[in-house]
């Protein structure tokens, strides 16, 4: 049986298939792909299990009633009003190389392996290890999300109960000031 993709990861998968085509990306087409279509970055070979596993963070989403938002050419999980960026791309490993004068440089080098990044700053990553993929770890990414959003929901909440309080009592202090300037005018008028 087929794997039918959502409407998104769907739209993304032909994306990807069309610019593979292409010899190079410039930056309209680059922006063109970062505000429409899934953050995924991986070569042709993992791109299916990169699309199926998309697929189910996609879904689990949607049943969860949460959605997927692109703000300022940004990919975003939407889950109580916060925005998570997220990313998923094919993991590079760093090889230091060193060449017959003695000196050093860093060559990277791709792997087979899938790494899932949430954030923007401060990145928490899942990677593919021997023993677990990283579809296994999409319930746990899951909850991490959702943890956080929620956290920061009730911080917003919070912050908005705030302000609401300064602004009463902004006001009260400006009425009880207008109050003391009246009774002055009327002290002085006696």
């Amino acid at each position: 049986m087929k794997l039918k993709y959502d409407f998104l990861v769907q739209k993304t998968k032909l994306e990807l298939a069309r610019l593979d085509k292409l010899p190079s990306l410039n930056w309209e087409q680059q922006k063109k792909y970062n505000n429409e279509f899934l953050p995924i970055s991986v070569e042709p070979k993992i791109r299916k299990r990169a699309l199926d596993l998309m697929n189910n963070l996609v879904n689990l989403l949607h049943e969860n009633g949460h959605s997927i938002k692109f703000n300022y050419s940004r990919c975003q999980i939407e889950i109580y009003g916060q925005l998570t960026e997220f990313h998923l791309r094919q993991k590079y490993f760093r090889v230091r190389v060193k060449n017959s004068y003695g000196t050093t440089h860093n060559t990277f080098e791709k792997s087979n392996k899938l790494e899932f990044l949430i954030g923007s700053s401060y990145c928490k990553t899942w990677i593919d290890k021997k023993t677990k993929s990283l579809e296994d770890y999409l319930p746990t990414i899951y909850k991490h999300i959702e943890a956080k959003s929620k956290y920061l929901a009730e911080i917003r909440k919070k912050q908005a109960l705030g302000k609401i309080e300064r602004e009463k009592n902004e006001a009260i202090r400006i009425e009880k000031g207008r109050i003391e300037v009246l009774e002055e005018e009327r002290f002085l008028s006696l």
